[in-house]
C-alpha cells in the first residue's frame, strides 16, 4: 500500500530524488531551488530545519560541510543596515550562479543511501508538511510571490508583530498551533522567541503601546532595523478613523501621529488603581503603582519611576 503523506515534499519530490541509489547534497539543493522553495534564506532553513539533524547518519566532517553551506544561505537577523546581505537573502537561488566551486565539491561530498534518505524525511513528515504551511506553493514559491493578508492589517498584536517579523504567512494558523503544541510552534519558528522579546522591550520602554500596536507605529519602528519584504519595504498610511463611538483623547489614541504610550501606560495604571479596584499587596500608592507595572510586565525601572510619579496625587508645585 502507498504511503501517503501531508508534506508537499514528501509526496512529490521525495521519490524524485529516491530514483537514484545514492543523493547528495547536491542533487537536494537542485531540486529544492528549481522546483521547491528557491528564495535563498528559506532553502537555508529547510536544510537547517530537516537536513543539519543528530540523526542524519552523516559524519561529522559532513555535517560541518552542510552547517557552513547553511551559514552562506541564511542572515539569521536580517538586519536592514547590512542592505545588500538582507536583500540577498531574500532572492531567488540559482544553483549555476550562486554556488562556488567550494560548495559544489563539498554538496557532491555529502550523500545518502536511497532507503537512508527515505527514511529522514519520512520521520519529519508532519514538521515538513508546518514548515510548507508558511508557503504558497506553485513552480519557484518565494516571499516575493505572496504578501500574507494580514500585513495589511491596521494593528496588531504582539504575537502577530513577531509572525510578521519570522515571515509566517498565516498567524492565525501559527497561533493555533502555538496555544496546541508550543513546543511543537518553537521547533517550527526557532526564531519566534527572540523576535516576541525584542518586541517586548520596546513595550517595557514604552517606545510601543501596552497591547496593541498600530500598522504604522510598527512600520516606523522595524524600518530602521530590519528588512521584512511586504512589509517594511512600503510606504503604510495612517489607519481610518475609527467607527466606535468610544470617546478616546487623541493623545492617547494610537493612531494619532502624536500619540503618548507612556500616558496611556499611566491612565490604564491609575485605573487599575483607583477605579478597577486592582488587588495589590500594598495599599499605599508607590508599591501598589510599583506591583501593577511589574505584573504587567513593564521592567524598565526608570519608567516605573515616572509613571508612579505622574500617577500620584500630590499637587503640582509651578514656581
Amino acid at each position: 500500500m502507498k504511503q501517503i503523506f501531508k508534506s508537499k515534499w514528501n509526496t512529490k519530490l521525495l521519490p524524485l530524488l529516491t530514483k537514484h541509489k545514492e543523493v547528495s547534497l547536491y542533487d537536494i539543493v537542485k531540486l529544492a531551488s528549481d522546483e521547491y522553495i528557491s528564495g535563498t534564506k528559506y532553502l537555508g532553513d529547510f536544510l537547517d530545519y530537516f537536513i543539519y539533524q543528530p540523526d542524519n547518519n552523516l559524519s561529522q566532517e559532513q555535517n560541518n560541510q552542510i552547517l557552513k553551506f547553511i551559514e552562506t544561505l541564511i542572515n539569521p537577523n536580517n538586519y536592514k543596515e547590512n542592505s545588500s546581505e538582507s536583500i540577498k537573502a531574500f532572492h531567488n537561488f540559482n544553483i549555476k550562479e550562486n554556488l562556488s566551486p567550494e560548495n559544489y565539491i563539498a554538496l557532491h561530498d555529502v550523500y545518502w543511501s536511497q532507503a537512508t534518505l527515505s527514511e529522514l524525511f519520512i520521520k519529519q513528515d508532519s514538521l515538513i508538511y508546518q514548515f510548507e504551511s508558511c508557503f504558497i506553493f506553485g513552480k519557484n514559491p518565494t516571499i516575493t510571490t505572496y504578501t500574507p493578508t494580514y500585513y495589511f492589517q491596521d494593528q496588531f498584536s504582539y504575537f502577530e508583530a513577531a509572525c510578521l517579523m519570522i515571515g509566517c504567512l498565516d498567524a492565525i494558523d501559527a497561533k493555533d498551533l502555538y496555544e496546541e503544541n508550543s513546543d511543537e510552534f518553537h521547533n517550527i519558528n526557532p526564531q519566534f522567541r527572540s523576535c516576541f522579546n525584542f518586541l517586548k522591550k520596546a513595550k517595557e520602554a514604552a517606545i510601543l503601546p501596552a497591547e496593541i500596536i498600530p500598522s504604522k507605529l510598527l512600520h516606523e519602528y522595524l524600518e530602521p532595523k530590519f528588512h521584512i519584504p511586504g512589509f517594511t519595504d512600503r510606504a503604510i498610511n495612517e489607519a481610518p478613523k475609527s467607527y466606535s463611538s468610544r470617546n478616546i483623547h487623541p493623545s492617547i489614541d494610537p493612531s494619532h501621529p502624536h500619540y503618548a504610550p507612556e500616558l496611556e501606560l499611566a491612565i490604564k495604571v491609575w485605573q487599575k488603581k483607583y477605579v478597577d479596584g486592582y488587588p495589590t499587596k500594598y495599599e499605599d500608592h508607590s508599591p501598589a503603582i510599583q506591583q501593577i507595572l511589574k505584573e504587567m510586565e513593564i521592567k524598565n525601572k526608570r519608567l516605573i519611576e515616572r509613571i508612579t510619579v505622574i500617577t500620584n496625587n500630590k499637587k503640582l508645585k509651578i514656581s
